[in-house]
């Protein structure tokens, strides 16, 4: 959720009445766009549905299914949700049903339907609260609070906002405290107090980072940029804009995407780089009609209104703002309607409607009045006050508490040393007598010290015959670990001659650069020999590239990349098969059948990256199991998903079928190959991981250097990574990158 902040009254912008024109063409072609990166999880959860399945676990089926039509389509989140209404009541699933209630009452907040998403949030409340099912709670309060702050009603915005607050610090759900913190600094940025808001985002902020929830980092990215837009920090607000949309792109959240593009646009006008504000614009506008987010259609009409008035098509800015305030007032957007009545108010006067520019003036200072009341404002601090202080009380009590259990735990500490001393006391007390009288029978025991004397002499031969005893058994030990330590050089000297094997089955220095003009591999295994491997072959005049991590490392993984690369000389070399995906296809069927997955309990396969290079079509063919491609074109990163299974591995069945994915490498195109070795490796300042969205943004920035740049920059990088001052992190992983750059 963003909040919105007028960014465009400063600006200018040179354009003509044609950009309408051009905009409702664009609007129709987005009609057709699909979203092919959902399906493949719609088809797996269908087949699930339509499986031999219980009807509590058809209930989850059809609420994963109607998430995922939120993005994409409105009509079949009611069919779904509806559905899991249905299904919950017939086996009395209560939470199934609340859950479905919550995503049809997100369905209505997204288009605009704001009664409707009132109603079903209080159903959610009222329902949860009877089986005290508290995350429901939570989440319809928070929704709720969401509605009341876009419809300017901020006192219980923060009201509903503060009570599911609550509800999740007593869960200790740190993901949905992070949510409230982030509704917190809108409000509190909606009302001009600006330092509160940034305090609360950077709190919000902090706990998604720790969670690694992209969506939510994203969401508070753009929203902290928004904040620096509205203070001329234009340059800064940019990036944190920049970095949110490539979040969002990362998980695929059209939402996100779309009000990433229209804040960019916001930031590029302020800059007065106009020729980039419009398809910005336009991409917004694009995906908004697509997915049905009508409730941010009107804030984009807005924005395009205001650049017509800059360039005086006062005619043309009138249209948009109508329309705007159209949508605006019947969903109630108080802030918008605030906003579009002033532009109204100083387009009408420019076209000599004085009249109509009076009306609109009225309604501006009417809505602006709602918003910045004086009363609200205290209403609101008032509250974060009341929590605030609670907060602190409980804190206290808490602290009191544990200082009265301190003290009980002390003087009972106190008891027992007390209790030892006196025993200690009594002990010295007996020695003291038992002494007295061993010296008191001193001399009627001397006759009983010679013969102890003579006993003593005869143990004294006992302990010479053990003492040669153990020196045998010393001699014996140091045989043992003579062999021990020559069986281990062995081992040691076998390994090494398997690294000379394994080396000499990759691909050779001169045919890598021969067969890829421009390309690094960063390979670095964790011990002498590796489970991840590359693998290179040209082919009816394409070049085929696989990066693959085994099952394990060291010897179990080297076997397997062994196993591997035979596979795939087979399959491509002699069978001359060169379609990624049908090589994956087939590599999996070898697979299973080299290792007798189905007679044996073996589970061992392989993550694989394959691309095949057509330079002369300008083409890319790609395949994934579990890895990823990531490739730079234009001066944007992409990512194209592997498919979520490997080659082998843990599931039983005897076929898989791979997606074929294929990329237009006509623009100059940079690509990486690679295993998770670099992104799962410990280290930094906290000795975390180093992860993958920090791994990609490395990949971003190094892209456009020379390849033995980009294999020095990864190199010092992991180094820094996992020798951060001195602390010294072992590799806990194989690592292998692959870069290669097409002209």
């Amino acid at each position: 959720m963003s909040y919105t902040i007028p960014v465009l009254k400063k600006c200018g912008y040179l354009g003509n009445k044609a950009a309408y024109f051009c905009f409702c063409w664009v609007i129709f072609l987005s009609n057709y766009t699909t979203f092919a990166q959902k399906q493949a999880q719609i088809d797996s959860l269908s087949k699930v549905f339509k499986s031999n399945i219980s009807d509590k676990e058809k209930v989850n089926v059809c609420l994963k299914l109607a998430r995922i039509y939120l993005e994409i389509d409105s009509l079949a989140t009611v069919q779904y949700a509806d559905q899991a209404v249905q299904l919950a009541n017939q086996i009395n699933d209560k939470k199934g049903a609340i859950n479905a209630f919550y995503l049809l009452g997100k369905l209505n907040t997204r288009k605009g339907n704001y009664a409707r998403a009132k109603m079903f949030q209080q159903q959610v409340i009222e329902q949860s609260k009877t089986i005290n099912y508290l995350v429901g709670q939570a989440k319809g309060l928070s929704e709720l609070g969401s509605i009341n702050d876009e419809e300017g009603v901020y006192e219980k915005a923060l009201d509903y906002c503060l009570q599911a607050l609550k509800i999740n610090q007593k869960l200790d759900n740190q993901e949905k405290i992070a949510d409230n913190y982030n509704l917190i600094a809108i409000v509190y940025a909606n009302l001009g107090n600006e330092d509160k808001a940034i305090d609360y985002f950077n709190q919000s902020f902090s706990i998604k980072q720790q969670l690694e929830d992209k969506k939510g980092m994203a969401i508070t990215l753009g929203n902290i940029g928004t904040l620096l837009s509205n203070q001329e920090k234009y340059q800064e607000a940019l990036k944190y804009h920049q970095r949110s949309l490539i979040l969002e792109k990362e998980i695929d959240n059209q939402v996100g995407i779309a009000l990433s593009y229209r804040s960019i646009g916001d930031t590029y006008l302020y800059l007065k780089q106009y020729e980039r504000v419009l398809d910005y614009y336009s991409k917004s506008l694009k995906i908004i009609k697509t997915i049905g987010a009508s409730v941010y259609e009107p804030q984009v009409l807005f924005s395009i209104g205001t650049l017509q008035a800059e360039q005086n098509q006062w005619k043309v800015a009138k249209q948009y703002f109508l329309d705007a305030m159209k949508i605006a007032k019947k969903m109630k957007l108080i802030r918008l309607m605030k906003d579009t009545a002033e532009q109204l108010a100083l387009v009408q006067k420019n076209l000599g409607n004085y009249e109509a520019a009076y009306e609109a003036q009225v309604l501006f200072k009417k809505m602006a009045d709602s918003l910045r009341n004086d009363e609200v404002t205290q209403n609101v601090t008032r509250l974060v006050a009341e929590y605030e202080f609670q907060q602190e009380k409980d804190s206290i009590k808490f602290a009191n508490k544990a200082q009265r259990i301190a003290l009980e735990k002390d003087i009972e500490n106190r008891k027992v040393t007390q209790q030892a001393t006196l025993i200690g006391i009594g002990l010295l007390a007996l020695l003291a007598l038992i002494l007295f009288l061993f010296f008191q029978s001193k001399r009627r025991s001397n006759k009983l010290l010679t013969e102890k004397s003579k006993e003593l002499e005869t143990a004294n031969g006992e302990l010479q015959a053990a003492n040669k005893e153990i020196q045998t058994m010393n001699k014996k030990l140091s045989k043992t670990l003579d062999t021990v330590e020559h069986q281990r050089d062995d081992i040691l000297s076998s390994i090494r001659y398997a690294k000379r094997i394994q080396n000499s089955i990759l691909p050779r220095e001169n045919y890598c650069n021969h067969v890829l003009p421009t390309h690094f591999i960063f390979f670095k295994p964790r011990d002498v020999v590796s489970g991840d491997f590359y693998w290179l072959s040209k082919i009816n005049q394409k070049v085929i590239l696989a990066v693959a991590d085994c099952t394990g490392h060291g010897v179990p993984g080297a076997f397997m990349s062994m196993v591997g690369n035979d596979l795939l000389n087979n399959i491509v070399k002699d069978k001359k098969v060169d379609q990624p995906h049908l090589i994956l296809n087939q590599l999996h069927k070898e697979v299973r059948q080299a290792l007798h997955q189905d007679e044996t309990n073996n589970r061992d396969g392989m993550d694989i990256t394959l691309v095949s290079i057509d330079t002369t079509n300008k083409k890319l063919e790609f395949a994934g199991a579990k890895n990823p491609l990531i490739y730079v074109q234009n001066g944007q990163l992409n990512q194209i998903k592997g498919d979520q299974m490997s080659i082998g591995g843990e599931q039983l069945e005897g076929e898989r079928i791979f997606t074929p994915h294929e990329i237009d490498i006509t623009p100059p195109t940079t690509f990486y190959l690679f295993s998770d070795g670099f992104q799962d490796q410990f280290g930094g300042p906290k000795g975390r991981k180093f992860l993958t969205h920090r791994f990609r943004e490395l990949l971003f920035e190094i892209h456009d250097q020379e390849m033995a740049a980009q294999h020095t920059t990864l190199e010092q990088t992991l180094n820094d990574w996992m020798n951060y001052k001195e602390q010294q992190l072992g590799q806990i992983d194989d690592i292998l990158v692959v870069g290669v750059k097409v002209e």
